[in-house]
């Protein structure tokens, strides 16, 4: 009898500690490399032309952590970190989606100039999506600038110059926002904080916008649901809405991956989480990985750690891009 009772507490002493190995551990997050997502699925150009190979929209994931992701995590392969806020995680998610919705439109202007046909694309300002009671923001005013640096002239949020300008100045510096709201000018300050290493001001983090743009196309782009949010996948999805225009085929059968925002003239931009993005390329047969000069480093030192048959190429604008897929053999 004791010998049962004994076996049986065994049983639950173990499936207690399997279990437990399962259980998210409060407070904490897993970044892992995401999952490739095809564009042949998610982009159809009216009277356009599929290429032969494939473009790969490339992303990283995020959930709760647990004992096995937090041991895993010193390979370096993925990352446990404190969680932020609810409020937090929503405002990201809610960013995340007006970003998408503001790098379609990027990306349909850039392929489509780049395919030689006349687009009307006229950038008035950044439109916020929803108040912000914290600084006084309401939904329906306009961005105009940041310490006098222009919004209405840059098709991005982030302008590499404005990045540049970050750096140039502390966290907890204080920065300006020009702001109109119907005729009245009104301005608003924040403070510079850093984020995953990058400086940027907490309204910007906050705020959830969408290009407040005219824009006439003779192409016809459609996209269907898509399961991801954030700028990043602007290059590829114009790389994607190109080569349909085109006569040629500018994958020449092969698979082509890839990382970074877009902006309606053909600037490619800096992006996060380029390591874990070039992780997810791992045995898919993937030849070439395109991503922001300013990412090329971490990507291609990841690709030589993990010896991954990948080759990384990073590119500044679209032209770039356009180019090594042409002379690519």
């Amino acid at each position: 009898m004791k010998m049962k009772k004994l076996l049986i507490s065994i049983v639950i002493l173990v499936l207690l500690g399997i279990a437990s190995i399962y259980i998210p551990i409060p407070g904490y997050m897993v970044i892992t490399p995401g999952e490739m997502l095809n564009t042949k699925e998610m982009i159809q150009v009216d009277q356009g032309t599929k290429s032969k190979g494939d473009y790969y929209i490339t992303s990283f994931e995020q959930g709760p952590a647990n004992a096995i992701s937090y041991l895993f995590s010193f390979t370096g392969i993925i990352k446990v970190e404190p969680m932020p806020p609810l409020d937090e995680q929503k405002m990201d998610v809610e960013k995340g989606k007006a970003d998408l919705e503001n790098s379609k439109l990027s990306a349909m202007t850039a392929a489509i100039r780049k395919a030689g046909k006349d687009v009307k694309y006229e950038h008035k300002g950044w439109e916020v999506l929803k108040d912000d009671t914290k600084y006084g923001i309401k939904k329906g005013d306009l961005l105009q600038a940041i310490d006098g640096i222009s919004l209405k002239s840059s098709e991005e949020f982030f302008l590499p110059d404005l990045i540049k300008y970050y750096e140039k100045k502390k966290v907890g510096d204080t920065v300006t926002y020009q702001i109109l709201r119907g005729e009245e000018t009104l301005e608003v300050k924040t403070k510079l904080v850093e984020q995953n290493g990058q400086k940027i001001d907490d309204l910007n983090l906050r705020l959830s916008v969408k290009q407040k743009a005219e824009f006439q196309s003779p192409v016809k782009v459609n996209f269907k649901k898509l399961d991801l949010g954030g700028p990043s996948a602007g290059l590829m999805m114009t790389l994607d809405i190109l080569d349909e225009l085109l006569p040629e085929d500018l994958t020449k059968g092969n698979k082509i991956a890839g990382t970074g925002t877009i902006s309606a003239d053909g600037k490619v931009g800096i992006i996060g989480g380029e390591n874990y993005k070039v992780l997810s390329t791992i045995d898919t047969g993937v030849k070439v990985f395109f991503c922001p000069k300013e990412n090329a480093k971490l990507a291609q030192e990841t690709v030589k750690k993990y010896d991954i048959k990948v080759k990384v190429v990073p590119v500044a604008t679209l032209d770039e891009a356009v180019e090594y897929l042409r002379n690519m053999k």
